[in-house]
């Protein structure tokens, strides 16, 4: 993937976001990675609007307060969001809640 010097500027529901435009190798055609959106610290938007919020902690033991950003996040983008992940250092992938989930980052590799 490679981004523009530049960034551009995407509103979900009146809040604002950082956008380095660029495809995500092997996603639905046109995907689009979000730097910076509210709540999440990555967002890959689909062509089809779709949205999936990535974060990264550095502990062993989520929690649910560890979900607080990326709950906001699918509020404020409603049925847009399909998915929040958080990488973290465990080594099990645990469900939080309704398509939240705290993925090993090892499984990156």
């Amino acid at each position: 993937m490679s981004c523009t010097a530049s960034s551009k500027n995407a509103s979900y529901s009146g809040l604002s976001a950082a956008i380095c435009v660029g495809v995500v190798a092997g996603a639905d055609a046109g995907a689009t990675l979000i730097a910076g959106a509210v709540g999440a610290a990555v967002t890959v938007e689909f062509a089809a609007g779709k949205l999936v919020g990535i974060e990264v902690k550095k502990t062993a033991s989520p929690d649910a307060d560890d979900f607080k950003g990326l709950r906001h996040f699918s509020e404020v983008t409603g049925k847009r969001f399909v998915r929040g992940i958080l990488l973290y250092a465990g080594s099990t992938t645990v469900a939080f809640g309704q398509n939240l989930y705290a993925v090993p980052v090892s499984t990156l590799w």
